[in-house]
């Protein structure tokens, strides 16, 4: 039973995967065989923080280089945030001549530049025009967040600050014509509790004197 215990653990440790540290020493002799011409790597390396910042490159003897490097953006909770990527990469195209290309690449997606690129049109007159007169229709070239021009900006923001002034004001003189009203209303039931009361006071008063008059009246028998 011990003899078969340790033929299968020496099975399996022949079996398990033979793990390499990335950072060993480089061969830059070694080669890239896939049914093209071999290439050759003349430098390549890697670099990572704990925080998961990194920067990485290499190089080919085919002219190919590349180059990039990520910083973490941390996020408001935990386990949340962004990375941001910036980096180049060239290479030898079918013509002979050599490309690049730099990159952004971040919460606002991958921007791309080359002097190979194509190129947006140039803007006609009339439309930079239109975005002089009408800011507004153009608020999703400034990522949404809001009118292009910051004049603009202000002018929207004193208007808005305007309006909810006026509105304040408009509530205020509401509740103060409310409160008028209501003092008003009180006073008349006032005066007309008054007014009541003195008739009634008056009408008694008359019956006595009424009454005064029959009693003090003459009887004859």
């Amino acid at each position: 039973m011990k003899r078969f215990a340790l033929v299968f653990l020496v099975a399996a440790a022949a079996a398990a995967p033979q793990f390499k540290d990335f950072n060993q020493d480089f061969n830059s002799q070694q080669f890239i065989s896939s049914g093209q011409p071999k290439v050759r790597i003349l430098s390549q390396r890697f670099e990572q923080d704990q925080n998961g910042n990194y920067e990485y490159g290499y190089e080919q003897d085919n002219g190919q280089r590349v180059e990039e490097v990520g910083r973490v953006q941390p996020g408001s909770q935990p386990e949340t945030g962004s990375i941001s990527q910036q980096g180049s990469y060239e290479f030898v195209g079918d013509d002979g001549n050599t490309y690049k290309v730099s990159y952004v690449a971040d919460e606002n997606g991958f921007q791309p530049q080359g002097a190979h690129l194509p190129q947006p049109p140039a803007q006609i007159p009339e439309y930079e025009q239109l975005r002089r007169d009408y800011p507004q229709l153009f608020w999703a070239e400034n990522g949404g967040a809001g009118i292009i021009l910051n004049n603009q900006q202000q002018f929207n923001q004193q208007q808005f600050n305007q309006q909810q002034f006026d509105q304040q004001q408009f509530n205020q003189q509401q509740f103060d014509q409310q409160q008028f009203d209501q003092q008003q209303f009180d006073q008349q039931q006032f005066d007309q509790q008054q007014f009541d009361q003195q008739q009634f006071n008056q009408q008694q008063f008359d019956q006595q004197q009424f009454d005064q008059q029959q009693f003090d009246q003459p009887r004859f028998v």
